[in-house]
C-alpha cells in the first residue's frame, strides 16, 4: 500500500529503462546504478515485465545487486590490461608457449633483440621449427629443470639466431595456466655481450697480473690479442741509437723473438708523435701499414699508443693490428688504454730498476775500492800503532830506568828538592805512559769486526767490580748489581766500557763514605735495553757536559782526580760502533748517571 522507494541514481538510465518497458513491454538484465536507503549508489542488475490481470496493469521488477560481480571484473580486466602492456613494453624477449604443442601464442617485440626474429616470424612456430636450440643436451637439461620445480631461474644456455649464429642467452621461465591450458611464460635475455665484457675484464685482470719484468710483456700481449681479438701485437722500448727494441711481439696468436727495429718509414713512427691513442685505418688514409717486426700480409687498421716517462718523453710504443677494417668500439678503446698505462708503468719500473742496478754496480765499485783503502789504512794504523808503542814507550822506558838508577846511585846525597824533582819526572812518565796506553786503546776499538751475542752484563760488571776491589780493599763502596742485565754486543768491548763506566764511579766516589754505585735497566729503545751506571759521587758541571765524551778533555784537575781524559771517548767509539748511544748527567757533589744501549743487534 506504499509507494515504491527511490531506485534510479541516474535520471538517464530511469529514463532509458522507461523507454524499454513501453517499447517492449519488458526490459530484461539491465545494468545501472540504484540507491540504497542510507544513500549510497550500487551496481544493480533490473529486470521488469508489464503484466494486465482484468483491468489493472502491474509492473513486476526484479533487482540484483551485482556491486561485487562489477568490481571484480573491472579489476580482472584492469590487470589484462596491465599485464598486456608488461608483456608488450617488457624490455626482455617475453613469450608464452602451449606446454602440449609447443607452439608460440604470445610474442612480445624484444624477441627480435634475443635471436632476431620478429613476433610475426615466431607466432604459431615451435623452437623445433624455428630450431633455436644449438644442442639436444641443452634443451633436455633445459626440460627437466622445468618438470621437477616448475621454474627455471637465470638458466644460462646457448640458442640459434635467426641468422643460424649460436648466442649466449638466460632464461627464466614458469609453468602457469591460461584459461584451462597449460602454458610456459618465458623471459629471455641475450647475454652474448656481456660474456664478451665479462672475458675483456678477465683479460684485463690476467694482463695486469702480478709478473713483472719480460714475463709481464710477453702476458701482456697475449691477454690484449685474445681480448680484442687483434691479429698482432708490438710492444717496444726505445733505445739510445733511436731504434726500437720489442719486449714482446705476437703475431696471430703466437709469440715471436724479440728483435730491434729501425723506426724511420715505419708507421709506429707516427704513433710515437701523438699523446693519445691513434688508429690508422689503411684505406681511408690511402697508406700502406709498415711494421717490419709483425709479417702479416694487407694489414688494415692499426691501433697503437706512445710510451711515455713521467717528464713526458716517448720511451716506447704499444701497438696493435688486424687484418680486416676496425672500427674500434669504445670498449676496445678502453682496454687498450687500460693496457696501454699498466704496459706504461711497467716500462718505467723497468727502467728505473735497470738504473738502479747501474747505480749499485757503480756503488758496489765505490764501496770495494773504499774497502781497499780503508784496509791500507788500518794497516797503516796498526803499524803506526806498533810504532807508537815501540818508538814511543821505549825512551819512556829509559828515562824511567835512568831516574831509578840516579836515585840508587845518589842514595843519601840528594836534597829534598832533588827527591821531589826526581818524584815529578817519573810522575810525568807515568802519566805520558798512561796516555800512550789510552790512545792505543782508543785506536783499537775502532778497528776490527764486532762479534756480536747474547752478552750477560751483570756478570762483567761484577768481574770488573772485584777486580776494583783487590785494587784498593780498604775503601768502603757499596756496588748493586741488577742480576739479569743481557744484550746484543761484542763481550770484549762490553767489557772495556764497563771497565771505564764503573773505573770512573769508584774514582770518582773516592772522597764520599759511603760511597754507593749502582748498575741496572734503563728501559729500552728500538727493541734494545738501554742500561744506566749511577754513582754518589763528585758529579760534574752539566754546563760543561759538551766536553765529556771528547779526546783530552776533563772535568776535573789532575791533581783532584788522575786521568787521561781518554775513557770517555774510548766508551762513547765503542757504544757508536753498535748502533747504540750513550748521555750521562750529574751535578757537582751530587754524583753522576751515564745511560747507554748496544743497539738493536744490526749494526756491526
Amino acid at each position: 500500500g506504499q509507494l515504491p522507494p527511490p531506485l534510479w541514481a541516474d535520471a538517464d538510465e530511469h529514463r532509458t529503462f522507461r523507454a524499454r518497458l513501453k517499447q517492449h513491454g519488458e526490459v530484461r538484465a539491465m545494468r545501472a546504478r540504484s540507491l540504497c536507503k542510507d544513500g549510497r549508489s550500487i551496481d544493480v542488475e533490473i529486470s521488469a515485465e508489464l503484466l494486465e490481470e482484468g483491468f489493472e496493469r502491474l509492473l513486476l521488477v526484479m533487482v540484483l545487486d551485482v556491486t561485487n560481480e562489477v568490481a571484480s571484473r573491472m579489476a580482472l580486466e584492469t590487470s589484462q590490461q596491465r599485464f598486456s602492456t608488461a608483456f608488450s613494453f617488457s624490455p626482455l624477449g617475453t613469450l608464452i608457449c602451449r606446454l602440449r604443442d609447443g607452439q608460440y601464442l604470445e610474442v612480445n617485440d624484444a624477441n627480435e633483440q634475443v635471436l632476431g626474429y620478429g613476433a610475426d616470424e615466431m607466432l604459431g612456430h615451435t623452437s623445433k621449427d624455428l630450431n633455436i636450440w644449438v644442442t639436444e643436451a641443452e634443451h633436455q637439461a633445459y626440460s627437466r629443470q622445468l618438470d621437477e620445480h616448475g621454474e627455471v631461474l637465470g638458466f644460462p644456455t646457448r640458442l640459434r639466431n635467426k641468422w643460424g649464429e649460436p648466442v649466449h642467452v638466460k632464461l627464466w621461465t614458469r609453468r602457469i595456466d591460461l584459461d584451462g591450458e597449460p602454458c610456459d611464460l618465458v623471459y629471455s635475455v641475450n647475454v652474448t655481450e656481456q660474456q664478451r665484457r665479462e672475458a675483456m675484464l678477465m683479460s684485463v685482470a690476467r694482463g695486469v697480473s702480478s709478473k713483472t719484468g719480460e714475463a709481464f710483456f710477453l702476458s701482456l700481449a697475449e691477454r690484449l690479442a685474445e681480448g680484442i681479438g687483434a691479429d698482432g701485437v708490438l710492444i717496444g722500448e726505445l733505445g739510445q741509437s733511436g731504434e726500437l727494441d720489442t719486449l714482446a711481439l705476437l703475431q696471430e696468436g703466437d709469440l715471436q723473438p724479440n728483435r730491434g727495429l729501425a723506426l724511420a718509414q715505419t708507421t709506429l713512427i707516427g704513433i710515437l708523435a701523438q699523446e693519445e691513442l691513434v688508429t690508422i685505418d689503411a684505406r681511408a688514409s690511402q697508406m700502406v701499414l709498415n711494421v717490419p717486426a709483425l709479417e702479416l700480409d694487407a694489414m688494415q687498421t692499426m691501433s697503437g699508443v706512445a710510451l711515455r716517462d713521467p717528464d713526458g718523453s716517448a720511451i716506447g710504443v704499444m701497438a696493435v693490428v688486424w687484418r680486416e677494417r676496425r672500427d674500434p668500439t669504445p670498449d676496445v678503446r678502453a682496454l687498450l688504454t687500460i693496457f696501454a698505462s699498466r704496459c706504461n708503468a711497467e716500462l718505467v719500473r723497468l727502467r728505473r730498476d735497470r738504473e738502479i742496478r747501474r747505480l749499485q754496480a757503480s756503488l758496489e765499485h765505490r764501496v770495494a775500492a773504499r774497502t781497499q783503502q780503508l784496509e791500507y789504512l788500518n794497516r797503516e794504523l796498526e803499524s803506526f800503532s806498533y810504532s807508537v808503542s815501540h818508538d814511543l814507550k821505549s825512551p819512556l822506558r829509559s828515562m824511567d830506568g835512568f831516574t831509578h838508577m840516579l836515585r840508587e846511585q845518589m842514595a843519601g846525597r840528594l836534597t829534598q828538592e832533588d827527591e821531589h824533582l826526581i818524584a815529578r819526572v817519573q810522575g810525568a812518565i807515568a802519566r805520558m805512559n798512561s796516555l800512550i796506553t789510552d790512545l792505543l786503546a782508543l785506536a783499537r776499538v775502532s778497528q776490527g769486526r764486532l762479534q756480536r751475542m747474547e752478552v750477560s752484563l751483570t756478570d762483567l760488571a761484577e768481574d770488573v767490580a772485584r777486580r776494583l776491589y783487590h785494587t784498593d780493599a780498604s775503601r768502603e763502596v757499596e756496588v748493586r748489581i741488577q742480576p739479569s742485565l743481557t744484550a746484543n754486543c761484542d763481550a770484549r768491548m762490553a767489557h772495556i766500557v764497563l771497565e771505564n763506566l764503573l773505573g770512573n764511579a769508584w774514582k770518582y766516589t773516592r772522597h764520599q763514605t759511603p760511597a754507593l754505585i749502582e748498575m741496572g735497566i734503563h728501559g729500552t729503545v728500538g727493541g734494545a735495553p738501554r742500561f744506566y751506571i749511577r754513582d754518589n759521587g763528585a758529579g760534574f758541571d752539566m754546563s760543561r757536559s759538551d766536553r765529556l765524551f771528547k779526546p783530552f778533555n776533563r772535568l776535573h784537575a789532575v791533581t783532584e782526580f788522575e786521568g787521561s781524559g781518554v775513557g770517555l771517548a774510548t766508551v762513547r767509539r765503542i757504544i757508536e760502533r753498535h748502533g747504540g748511544d750513550i748521555a750521562g748527567s750529574g751535578r757537582p757533589g751530587g754524583g753522576a748517571t751515564f745511560v747507554f744501549s748496544f743497539g738493536n743487534g744490526t749494526t756491526g
